[in-house]
């Protein structure tokens, strides 16, 4: 799956965070959420991909 906008991210986001919940070693875990966080924070960014051709749609405010 290619994720086409935040809505496909929040969702690798949430897997992230169900397989976290099966996992049994603690260190795999903290990878899964640590993951999960990053799929948030691409979320919070991302308006939508743009198609070939359009001007990029991808919302960045420096520092933050």
């Amino acid at each position: 799956m290619k994720p086409k906008g935040p809505e496909d991210y929040r969702r690798l986001a949430d897997k992230c965070r169900e397989t976290a919940r099966t996992v049994l070693a603690e260190k795999e875990r903290a990878d899964l959420l640590a993951m999960a966080q990053i799929w948030d924070l691409i979320a919070s960014r991302v308006k939508r991909v743009p198609r070939c051709g359009e001007r990029t749609a991808v919302s960045y405010e420096p520092g933050s």
